[in-house]
């Protein structure tokens, strides 16, 4: 079944997530690096899977989590943060030192 038209989250204009609403199949894609990809596939081989909706140029960059209920909120969330951390590090320096100023400034709760 298809996941629709996913929801992309981007920070400065660099997608991190896309999240794909169909309730019966609901998956979101994460940006990571390859040493990543390998653990969360190792620790969770039903659910960490090739990256969908990918170009094939991205694939390597990108993997897909299904959302089944079988992996916790909290470790979803740590999951997310290292797809924002990745892209974050994919930015330029000037890009990095506003993002730092701003979450100094603004301490979103999720972030902490």
């Amino acid at each position: 079944m298809s996941g629709g038209q996913p929801v992309s989250i981007m920070v400065k204009k660099t997608a991190f997530a896309q999240f794909y609403t169909n309730p019966d199949d609901p998956k979101v894609t994460l940006k990571s690096n390859p040493a990543y990809m390998t653990l969360l596939r190792q620790r969770y081989p039903k659910i960490v899977q090739k990256p969908y909706g990918c170009p094939e140029e991205e694939k390597r960059s990108w993997y897909t989590l299904l959302i089944d209920g079988s992996v916790d909120d909290d470790q979803i969330k740590k999951i997310m943060d290292h797809a924002y951390d990745t892209a974050v590090q994919s930015l330029g320096k000037k890009a990095q030192r506003e993002l730092a100023a701003l979450e100094d400034q603004t301490k979103i709760p999720y972030l902490n």
